[in-house]
């Protein structure tokens, strides 16, 4: 179970709990994530006391969406791809596009996005071909994050 807070996409800004279930694919973020435990346990040591997001660099800074941008954009330029179009918003593009190409409803990944209009539509791309470069650069992202911590 994951809580986001409040964000741009919560119009009340009550934010939402979600649970998060393994794929089993390598894109995977539950296998990431144990993946993440097994390599730093410290890091997690206190999480069901702590009110610490999770997110944390080891200089005890939030990682946050410029961090995390910078980490995407090194992954892309490891791959000799065009950094300048990627950012963080590629996240949201491909979640959406791998929830419609896997057959889940647009009503499930609207609620699941927290979309309340059809603007999911701009999101999905059909038949991109674009799903092996999102996969290794989510690969090579993970193996930068991981050396750098």
């Amino acid at each position: 179970m994951v809580t986001f807070r409040g964000s741009k996409t919560d119009q009340y800004n009550e934010g939402c709990k979600r649970y998060v279930g393994r794929t089993g694919n390598s894109r995977c973020a539950v296998e990431g994530f144990r993946e993440w435990v097994r390599l730093q346990p410290g890091h997690f040591a206190d999480w069901e006391t702590s009110e610490r997001p999770m997110f944390t660099l080891p200089n005890g800074k939030v990682l946050g969406r410029v961090e995390f941008q910078n980490d995407f954009r090194a992954a892309a330029q490891a791959l000799d791809l065009p950094v300048d179009r990627i950012g963080t918003h590629s996240c949201r593009v491909a979640c959406a596009t791998w929830l419609y190409q896997a057959g889940y409803s647009i009503d499930y990944i609207k609620r699941h996005a927290r979309w309340l209009t059809n603007a999911v539509h701009v999101y999905l791309w059909e038949g991109s071909g674009l799903h092996d470069m999102v996969k290794a650069m989510s690969e090579v992202k993970f193996q930068l994050h991981v050396h750098m911590v």
